[in-house]
């Protein structure tokens, strides 16, 4: 299916987890150099990846995220020398010639980023944005968000690759940035995983953290559980008439309106961080930000992608109607072949080159169940692929037909 093999394309490649994992290195490098300068021991940070990247749900060329974990010890006046100390440290010899600081290109709403590192002389762009969070020892350490993520998504194979699909949809339709009042991409993840709770495919973290006996989910393909996603997002209370509506991934479960309403809370939406309800039981909201007429768009736009999933009889489309929102005049909508022809054309090459018909020939009746590549005729044989269908299918990194490079992870 074309859902398959898109989400094939914008899974990380060795080169992208290598040139992570070479950030996460020079951070490491620069933060323990910077203490030193400063008569402090290497101890008082611990640098490793943290985000999507931890959670192995990130896009081929995102953005990273980099987590400077500083022991509690050091005074607000000590970090702040430290932050000058390190990006100090990527204007060195040592660090110039690969890499660029700045001032961080994001805003994270529940960490501070005091600055991004780009790496230099590359093809593919690789930015880490440098969060800055608490040392915990070992022995007390609680679970982290990342932790969670990764917990779940573990039970359910193609869990991850339904979450970088969906987050590629939310960026190209320019729904994760947090500070327009969008959900972020962390929000993201967390919906698709209630979604996959909500079918049984993935059972609560409350669940999961007990040990008990969790059933194994079903094979399900990606383009299934593609299109039930957005049915699912398509179905959610209209925010302009249900003032409170929120989900918890910690219990599997909706958060009843009236709960949410006796809490006090004024957010449309709520998002149960369930890292720190299983940590403290405190119900803390990671979309409280979001607003009512952002959410009122993204479930407006997830109906549009349902019904051409859902269409029937169905037709063939091109992914980019449901991944790239550009408006394209008619003139330049690619235009594909009628079936019909193309099956004839197949037919008689095949004929020339030995004599007999390929097997699984199309129907030429014009009574196929024309959808994505993959599908089956209303004959139970398999459509004929157009050879135009595919184009616009570029390598990894390459996303041309929407915002590929340097999409929020």
């Amino acid at each position: 299916m074309w859902s398959c093999k898109l989400a094939r394309k914008i899974v990380t490649s060795q080169n992208h987890r290598t040139a992570v994992g070479k950030c996460v290195g020079q951070v490491r490098a620069a933060a323990f150099k910077a203490a030193a300068l400063l008569g402090h021991a290497s101890n008082i940070c611990i640098v490793d990846a943290c985000g999507s990247h931890a959670q192995g749900t990130d896009i081929e060329a995102s953005d990273t995220e980099v987590a400077l974990r500083l022991a509690n010890t050091l005074s607000q006046e000590q970090r702040e020398a430290f932050f000058r100390k390190l990006r100090e440290q990527f204007s060195t010899p040592t660090f110039a010639p690969q890499w660029q600081a700045s001032d961080s290109m994001r805003h994270f709403r529940y960490a501070h980023s005091p600055l991004s590192i780009q790496l230099k002389g590359t093809s593919t762009r690789m930015v880490a944005h440098v969060l800055v969070c608490e040392q915990v020892r070992i022995n007390d350490k609680p679970p982290t968000i990342d932790d969670v993520v990764n917990k779940l998504c573990d039970t359910c194979k193609p869990s991850r690759d339904v979450i970088r699909l969906v987050k590629l949809w939310a960026t190209n339709s320019g729904f994760t940035n947090h500070e327009d009042g969008h959900l972020s991409s962390l929000g993201w993840t967390l919906l698709v995983i209630f979604f996959l709770q909500s079918e049984k495919l993935i059972p609560s973290y409350q669940q999961l953290a007990g040990n008990r006996n969790t059933p194994q989910a079903p094979a399900l393909r990606v383009s299934e559980l593609l299109r039930g996603f957005f049915v699912f997002l398509s179905r959610r209370p209209n925010p302009a008439t249900t003032a409170h509506q929120g989900v918890s991934v910690a219990l599997g479960e909706e958060i009843s309106a009236d709960f949410l309403a006796a809490s006090g809370r004024p957010d449309c939406l709520c998002i149960e961080d369930p890292a720190e309800f299983h940590n403290t039981k405190n119900q803390s909201n990671i979309a409280q930000h979001v607003g009512q007429a952002q959410w009122g768009q993204a479930i407006a736009e997830a109906k549009k992608a349902a019904d051409r999933l859902c269409a029937r009889p169905q037709r063939w489309f091109h992914w980019g109607e449901i991944f790239d929102p550009r408006q394209l005049p008619l003139d330049k909508i690619q235009k594909i072949e009628p079936l019909k022809e193309v099956a004839a054309k197949t037919l008689g090459s095949a004929r020339q080159q030995g004599g007999q018909e390929p097997e699984g020939d199309a129907q030429t009746n014009g009574s196929h169940a024309s959808g994505p590549p993959g599908l089956q005729s209303a004959g139970g044989t398999s459509a004929v692929r157009p050879p135009s269908a595919g184009k616009g299918m570029v390598g990894k990194g390459d996303f041309k037909g929407g915002k590929f490079f340097g999409m929020r992870s």
